[in-house]
């Protein structure tokens, strides 16, 4: 089991290094779907953290090594369940209602406003009636690391735990008693390096509770989160997002924007129409700086939605064809993307006008 551990440990730091494009790729989904939730109303929370003491998560599952570690199933890399950030995110309002009341048990203390949060099941509460159950509205997402900076990689270490007393913890033991003669057996297990950046998002319904999930989200990082958290494991402290990395998510993040532009369902007169037609060329627009000014002459001297214009502008980024370059076509591209933008204002300020009419 020992030599399993070590052997894990060397692959994963060999491989690690070759799945940060996989990773910026799923933050840049979790940043999407905050997004779309941000567009409905809703609020959002995206709080940059980095482990100060080791992680270890999911102890309790079945592993060859006999101590697990959570390891997502297709990138085989540690990450946070959201239903264990949602735990200790609840064990923490808990502990303060608790403080508050003076009660002994922290289902004494849960009120309407936490099961409204994280909801409420029978199986919690044994005096809840069925059908009474209620569905919790802060969405949790999963938490997954990211290299902390650009030169490093996502790091598994070897931990050790050293049981002396082997007879006396032994379930078949009934003579034996924690002495000094008794052989130590250690037991390697596979923890989170200290320096490790996680992304911890949510989705509240309003405003209302957004500086609370926030409060609870720095009680968790004190507290600690996963296995050992009494011996000092699991401690976070928040951070300011990684700017180059920030750019690598955001960047990916437009693609996903272009492709449900693009992708958005329409109806049979919408499909055929020319707005259709036109975002088909700009989804298939390639580098070509000549074709690419065809297209975005015909589009402003044009007059169509602002869908085409905010699509265009995610497929100029995509391509590295918005922001201006050095050298002759500077200037053109300076005016290229100033048109653009004054485009998409103009659009958006009559959307306005109309919705307050």
């Amino acid at each position: 089991k020992n030599d399993f551990i070590k052997f894990y440990c060397n692959i994963a730091r060999e491989f690690s290094k070759y799945l940060d494009g996989y990773l910026i790729e799923k933050h840049a989904q979790q940043s999407y779907i905050l997004e779309c939730a941000r567009n409905k109303g809703l609020e959002v929370i995206e709080i940059w953290a980095q482990n100060t003491t080791r992680l270890l998560t999911g102890v309790g599952n079945s592993h060859p090594a006999e101590i697990s570690i959570t390891l997502d199933h297709n990138l085989g890399i540690p990450y946070i369940p959201a239903s264990s950030i949602k735990g200790i995110v609840r064990f923490c309002n808990a502990l303060g209602l608790q403080g508050k009341i003076g009660k002994d048990s922290f289902n004494d203390v849960e009120d309407g406003e936490t099961n409204k949060l994280f909801g409420s099941s029978t199986e919690d509460f044994k005096d809840l009636k069925k059908g009474h159950e209620q569905k919790g509205s802060v969405v949790f997402f999963d938490v997954y690391p990211l290299p902390s900076n650009l030169g490093s990689h996502i790091e598994l270490e070897v931990d050790i735990l050293n049981p002396h007393y082997i007879k006396y913890y032994s379930p078949t033991n009934t003579k034996d008693w924690p002495s000094d003669n008794q052989d130590p057996r250690p037991v390697k297990f596979l923890v989170v390096k200290p320096g490790t950046y996680f992304i911890f998002r949510c989705i509240v319904p309003s405003s209302e509770y957004k500086e609370k999930i926030i409060d609870l989200f720095k009680k968790v990082f004190v507290e600690g989160i996963g296995a050992k958290t009494n011996l000092n494991y699991g401690r976070f402290k928040e951070i300011n997002p990684d700017p180059s990395l920030k750019e690598k998510i955001y960047k990916k993040q437009i693609l996903f924007n272009s492709i449900a532009s693009v992708t958005e369902e329409k109806t049979p007169l919408e499909e055929s129409g020319p707005e259709a037609s036109v975002l088909n060329k700009i989804k298939n627009l390639k580098k070509d700086r000549s074709q690419i000014g065809q297209l975005v002459k015909q589009l402003l001297e044009g007059d169509y939605s602002l869908e085409v214009y905010e699509t265009l502008k995610n497929k100029l980024v995509e391509l590295n064809e918005w922001e201006p370059e050095k050298g002759s076509a500077y200037i053109k591209m300076k005016e290229r993307k100033t048109s653009i933008e004054n485009k998409i204002k103009s659009l958006k300020e009559k959307r306005g006008d109309s919705q307050n009419a």
